[in-house]
């Protein structure tokens, strides 16, 4: 029997900027080793996590199991092995409760690697702000925050308002029409200005 344990690589994309960070292992033991990368909130959209490779000094192809966790919660969200990778939900921004990807290996001769973890922070896009919703965290639109609730919306920011400027009422005449003011109004017809 090969005494050495295999030892885990964790992958992130090129393109992605990644971190190294020590985080409280989920399972309950102790602390993990591992990467933090951050991706953008994409309503309705998941992000397919990068496997982990396991590098075994005995030469053989150890099983990797990568396991989803909330980091506010100890129940595994989604566990995969070598035959696929896991999907992390990009439908709201995590905040301060990141999903966590652990990762772990063991060869042919029951050698276990050193569990390793990916840390992943969905953030609203530059721009936008994380807002609190009934349903959990959301991110503004242009700005604002609005979420659909139910069959209704509403609005956890101060709601915008339209004002008048000028008259209240406004009297055309039937078969004309209201319109945008011409850049230089000539005050006769009733318009619109910006």
């Amino acid at each position: 029997t090969f005494a050495v344990p295999p030892e885990l690589l964790l992958q992130v994309p090129a393109d992605q900027e990644a971190e190294q960070v020590t985080v409280e292992d989920p399972a309950g033991d102790g602390s993990l080793s591992g990467l933090e990368v951050s991706v953008p909130v994409e309503r309705g959209e998941t992000w397919l996590a990068p496997m982990a490779v396991a590098r075994d000094a005995a030469g053989g192809s150890p099983l990797v199991v990568s396991q989803l966790f909330r980091s506010d919660a100890s129940e595994i969200v989604s566990l995969a092995d070598n035959s696929g990778r896991l999907d992390v939900p990009l439908d709201r921004p995590t905040q301060d409760q990141p999903w966590i990807l652990r990762y772990t290996a063991e060869d042919s001769a029951g050698n276990q690697a050193t569990p390793k973890a990916l840390v992943v922070n969905v953030q609203c896009t530059d721009g936008e702000r994380s807002c609190e919703g009934e349903d959990g965290p959301f991110c503004s639109v242009e700005g604002v925050c609005i979420e659909a609730a139910g069959s209704g919306v509403s609005i956890s920011a101060s709601e915008p308002s339209l004002s008048l400027n000028g008259d209240e009422r406004i009297e055309v005449n039937l078969g004309h029409m209201y319109a945008f003011c011409p850049p230089v109004g000539s005050g006769k017809n009733p318009c619109d200005r910006c």
